[in-house]
């Protein structure tokens, strides 16, 4: 046991440190509600740090003298919990000597999304809580983020810009094929979806939905507001580049942002902000900010909404040549344009106007 930081736990509203000596096991036999032919199994005996902040736990005790605790567990991660047939759910409940209740797999209520631990020890208790956080951290790295923080760029002049440079390529393209393979109308942008992302996200329910809106309110009062002092932020988009070395195989062409020492710090201190949470996906050193203009999977992307395409995972993405684009486009100038917000936007979400919908948006112009 840590001296200085020492485990707690609360039982009848007092805290405790935790130092136990054992306790009898409680079998579950078939008391699992909940059930599902998953194709995972998790070590449950492996020791995985695990990003928990609470330094104490409510764990009760009921008419018996055995110790419960409840624990919210979002319904995505059930599966990874009880694994194929059962073992991952078997093997935690061995290895720590405590029952694990799973909610039904159709109970929509509050209830549904809390994981019942029961034993006769304290500690089994505690010892199950942390494994199942693991199994949970390792689960969410499996997951695709469904959220993200971005910048979008809504300016009428650089729309139109950009609406110019793919217009022109396209002509090119009809004009000499061979030289832009791969090249087509459905890899480009939509005008109204184009947007600088500064991290991706991934969030499970409302609640954390909420926790990171604020969290987002808070960084904008206390830091973002102090960053811009009253100054207005334009960036310049010129140029372009691609994020692979074959310039004959590539995925995502993009144009080039020039530096913002302003904007540069607010993206660092965002991905600052969610980096050592659950919620950030795909994290990275440093922000290098982009404005994608092609990119081989929107072809995918309306294949899917269009409905005529037949498995998303078999379906490969088609790389393009930019060999040719890059030599007569290479310096295109798109234009400058005030940055005004930066939002939570939605993936796979599209708004009337073609753009993301957005769960929260930080209005950069209020503070001006």
């Amino acid at each position: 046991m840590d001296l200085v930081k020492p485990n707690c736990i609360v039982v009848n509203g007092r805290c405790f440190r935790a130092f136990y000596s054992g306790g009898e096991a409680i079998h579950s036999g078939s008391a699992n509600s909940y059930e599902i032919d998953e194709e995972y199994v998790d070590d449950c005996s492996e020791e995985v740090p695990v990003n928990d902040d609470l330094e104490c736990i409510d764990i009760e005790k009921d008419d018996h003298g055995n110790f419960i605790h409840s624990m919210t567990v979002a319904p995505e991660f059930y599966g990874m919990i009880i694994g194929y047939k059962g073992q991952n759910l078997n093997k935690l409940e061995h290895s720590t000597k405590c029952r694990v209740i799973i909610p039904k797999k159709d109970d929509s209520s509050s209830k549904g999304k809390t994981v019942i631990l029961r034993s006769s020890a304290k500690r089994n208790v505690l010892d199950a809580r942390r494994k199942i956080m693991a199994i949970v951290e390792r689960s969410r790295s499996r997951l695709e983020p469904n959220y993200f923080i971005s910048i979008p760029i809504e300016d009428e002049k650089l729309t139109e810009r950009y609406i110019e440079f793919k217009n022109q390529v396209l002509a090119e393209v009809k004009k000499e094929p061979h030289r832009y393979q791969g090249i087509c109308n459905e890899i480009f942008q939509d005008p109204g979806r184009l947007h600088l992302t500064i991290c991706m996200l991934l969030v499970l329910d409302d609640d954390e939905k909420k926790q990171i809106i604020q969290k987002l309110e808070k960084i904008h009062k206390e830091k973002i507001m102090d960053i811009i002092n009253k100054k207005k932020i334009i960036i310049k988009i010129c140029g372009l580049e691609y994020m692979n070395d074959d310039i004959n195989a590539v995925d995502v062409l993009y144009g080039k942002i020039e530096h913002n020492e302003e904007l540069q710090q607010i993206c660092d201190l965002l991905v600052d902000q969610f980096k050592n949470t659950l919620f950030i996906a795909r994290e990275r050193a440093k922000v290098v900010l982009h404005l994608t203009l092609l990119n081989s999977k929107f072809k995918l992307d309306k294949a899917e909404r269009e409905g005529w395409l037949k498995d998303r995972k078999k379906d490969k993405r088609e790389k393009y040549s930019v060999q040719e684009l890059m030599n007569k486009f290479g310096d295109y100038y798109f234009g400058e344009v005030q940055v005004k917000s930066i939002e939570l936007a939605i993936r796979h979400t599209r708004t009337d106007k073609g753009g993301y919908k957005s769960a929260f948006t930080i209005d950069l112009t209020k503070s001006l």
